[in-house]
């Protein structure tokens, strides 16, 4: 394995310097890109195929593309040899490693500064980013400038919630939840129902993680599960959850739920998706948390065990005392995928072509959704997709997309594309969402820290992490009293808590200041 992996880098490392070498002897006659991408997923799919999205998109912008591109999981590691030899480098490529990872290689200049490339060669992108002051925030570095462009999520509001068995409440005539008590007893029901016909007790009553129950004692539920710290709405200030009294009453509700048998059998441990699969095969998972287009999973699993009317439905987290709703839906900018644009590129074309498949409506429909007129058209002024793709008899919608080279490049998504390719459970998750603003939140950004601010999380964040990781643990499964929920308290004070919020507290405001230009 250690001897493929060493073929795959020196190939990708090769594969650009002859690839640079043509680009160079082909410049005086023909416009030329050099991609470098993680290959698509799909099996005997490649963006080396000629797919029809990349195929027009080539022709609309008059532009050969040469993809440099190995497996997602050689990638990571083959990028970084090249980002580090700083030769002959492709003109756009997804940057590897984290955030801090991309603003390094900038400060090394091995990655550009777009802002000047955007003012000059991204019409679009400087129109996106009117239309969208979050996404641009959500991207500008410290000093100001934007070095990458990421993945994003447009005026459509998505992300993990509650996931029930509708026909099993039905069954026991009750309304979907909307309280802690009320979660609490249909949580007793399904453990004590015998709704699958395997006998009272069969049914893991809830397979989430239980910090979906947040919003239940007045905490916001945020969609990313290394975010130990939220924006605080009565003081206007970073806090962490595990210093608020709210999270005490948290806990006192989670330990309930373990001691009651209500919870995963294997939570805390990192064998509990792998349950909560083999329990969904079983048609014995009453309720967890997720997106909602793995309600439609979810039923599917359910089916093939033989419950033909199984209902899986997504809906909000519990609601507080003061009946508010605090869910947190993906941020605009996710800062998953970063793209840029490199110290050896072709900078004028490298940035059209960015401003096209970016920032450009008709290029984000081409690379999401494919052709229009070919694999979707416009219907009573929606975006709507061809039969073959949304209701292919042997692949799901995405797949189709990406056999033909859409929904991969950046991963962008937008309300219009999301409506578009929604089916069944996900279709009706995704109005939902839309229809209820009063129960949405604004979502914390993936922040971008100074070196120094860095430096003091690196310094004391690990043995924090490590500390609340494993005693929220045993709070909820009753090894630590939570009469020590003090003690827990002043610990992490002394560990340094405040310390790193105060460092995120600058971040925050940072970007609330960008947002507000």
């Amino acid at each position: 394995m250690k001897k493929l992996i060493i073929m795959f880098l020196i190939g990708f490392i090769a594969i650009g310097t002859l690839m640079a070498a043509g680009q160079q002897a082909a410049q005086s006659s023909e416009r030329r890109l050099t991609v470098a991408y993680p290959d698509s997923a799909v099996e005997n799919v490649t963006f080396n195929d000629p797919l029809p999205v990349w195929v027009e998109v080539e022709k609309r912008l008059n532009l050969k593309i040469n993809w440099e591109v190995l497996p997602g999981a050689q990638y990571g590691p083959a990028a970084q040899t090249r980002l580090a030899a700083g030769m002959n480098l492709p003109d756009v490529m997804q940057i590897p490693g984290s955030i801090a990872d991309a603003i390094r290689y900038a400060n090394q200049g091995l990655i550009l500064k777009l802002n000047p490339l955007i003012d000059r060669y991204g019409p679009d992108i400087q129109q996106l980013f009117r239309e969208q002051p979050e996404l641009q925030a959500g991207i500008v570095a410290p000093d100001g400038s934007i070095y990458y462009v990421c993945n994003y999520l447009l005026d459509s509001p998505n992300g993990r919630g509650m996931i029930i068995r509708k026909d099993w409440i039905d069954r026991l005539n009750k309304p979907i939840p909307e309280t802690t008590d009320q979660w609490l007893e249909i949580l007793r029901l399904f453990k004590t129902t015998d709704l699958n016909g395997q006998g009272a007790g069969s049914i893991i009553p809830y397979t989430g993680n239980p910090r979906f129950f947040y919003s239940g004692f007045g905490l916001p539920v945020q969609q990313n599960d290394d975010f130990y710290h939220y924006y605080d709405e009565k003081t206007g200030r970073i806090q962490y959850y595990a210093l608020q009294n709210e999270f005490r009453d948290y806990l006192t509700f989670a330990n309930r739920l373990h001691s009651e048998g209500l919870l995963n059998p294997m939570f805390g441990t990192t064998q509990a998706d792998q349950m909560t699969n083999d329990m969904l095969r079983r048609n014995s998972v009453g309720a967890d948390a997720n997106n909602p287009g793995d309600c439609d999973n979810y039923i599917t699993f359910a089916q093939a065990s033989g419950a033909a009317d199984a209902l899986y439905v997504w809906f909000f987290p519990p609601k507080a005392n003061d009946g508010k709703v605090r869910w947190a839906p993906l941020h605009t900018a996710r800062n998953g995928v970063r793209v840029g644009i490199t110290k050896d590129a072709n900078q004028p074309l490298a940035m059209e072509f960015l401003n096209y498949v970016w920032g450009n409506k008709d290029g984000v429909r081409l690379t999401t959704a494919g052709v229009e007129g070919v694999h979707w058209n416009f219907v009573n002024g929606r975006q709507t997709l061809v039969n073959d793709i949304i209701n292919h008899p042997q692949f799901n919608v995405i797949l189709r997309l990406r056999q033909i080279g859409g929904f991969h490049f950046i991963d962008l998504q937008t309300q219009e594309f999301n409506l578009a390719r929604g089916v069944g459970q996900y279709k009706a998750g995704i109005e939902l969402i839309l229809a209820s603003p009063d129960k949405r939140i604004a979502a914390l950004p993936g922040f971008i820290p100074l070196d120094n601010e860095q430096s003091v999380i690196n310094q004391y964040w690990a043995d924090i992490q490590t500390y609340i990781d494993e005693t929220v643990v045993k709070f909820i499964m009753g090894s630590e009293p939570l009469s020590n929920f003090d003690a827990f308290r002043q610990r992490l004070d002394t560990m340094g808590i405040n310390r790193v919020a105060a460092e995120y507290q600058k971040m925050y405001d940072r970007y609330s200041a960008s947002l507000r230009k």
